[in-house]
């Protein structure tokens, strides 16, 4: 998409924080496709190994989108990878609705909608609690148009994810995209 950069809002997120950190060591552990609890199975050991100060927990999307949704274990796989880090700033994101972009039908746009705010309702209940910064996209009408997602209708196009970076910078108190790194 042009005046967008085609690369996703964790890369793009950690080339500000580099400008302000040289030093930075980044590590994507994130898999498309796999619902919480295969994130708690695969990715919290290895997550945990980097003993990181920043964290990005992200889930809730397949839940809802691959299989018959589980509140209960959503909320308790999400509520374990929340609260696995302590000491590091976590963050966290509501999901978007994804009947507008997947053109839903009526009957399963009803059924998909009450478990969006369920799982919603979660992640804002869970990153409460375990102290996570929440990027609240859900809530957000900027995210529940075509203009910012995918041909798939699940996943951002460029402009979505810079958009998905440029609210992650703000929640973390970034300065502005072209702003130098303060001077020694």
């Amino acid at each position: 998409m042009p005046g967008f950069p085609e690369r996703g809002s964790h890369d793009q997120l950690a080339d500000r924080l580099r400008r302000l950190n040289p030093a930075l060591v980044y590590v994507n552990l994130a898999r498309r496709g796999l619902q919480s609890h295969e994130i708690l199975a695969s990715q919290l050991d290895p997550a945990r190994a980097l003993s990181p100060d920043l964290v990005s927990v992200i889930a809730g999307a397949n839940d809802l989108l691959l299989r018959r949704w589980d509140a209960a274990r959503f909320e308790a796989d999400l509520g374990t990878l929340l609260g696995a880090f302590p000491g590091a700033t976590c963050l966290t994101m509501t999901l978007p609705n994804f009947s507008v972009p997947l053109r839903m039908p009526p009957t399963m746009t009803a059924r998909f909608e009450r478990q969006w705010v369920q799982a919603n309702g979660i992640i804002r209940r869970l990153a409460r609690k375990h102290g996570a910064l929440l990027l609240d996209i859900g809530a957000d009408e900027a995210f529940h148009h075509a203009a910012v997602w995918s041909a798939d209708g699940v996943h951002p196009n460029a402009r979505g994810y810079a958009q998905v970076a440029q609210a992650m910078a703000e929640l973390l108190g970034l300065p502005g995209p072209e702003a130098a790194p303060p001077a020694d």
